[in-house]
């Protein structure tokens, strides 16, 4: 392989390992995976119980959100 081959090879691979990690962080902050963070903690912490549904879990996001509104900056 050509050193010039090499180097695109690495860019490539950099371009596309920061496009995961800016796509992973955009998911976090937007909440895209809020129910897989759950269900992981949920298996963490309840083993013993069923978690909720993604149905069941978003409903009860959106009422808790509703229910306990945060305005203004204090």
């Amino acid at each position: 392989m050509s050193t010039q081959h090499q180097s695109v090879h690495r860019l490539v691979h950099s371009v596309i390992r920061t496009a995961r990690q800016v796509n992973w962080y955009i998911g976090q902050v937007m909440g895209d995976a809020a129910y897989e963070n759950y269900l992981t903690r949920h298996k963490r912490v309840h083993p013993d119980k069923q978690p909720l549904t993604q149905r069941e879990f978003w409903r009860s996001r959106d009422t808790f959100n509703e229910e306990n509104v945060q305005s203004g900056c204090c």
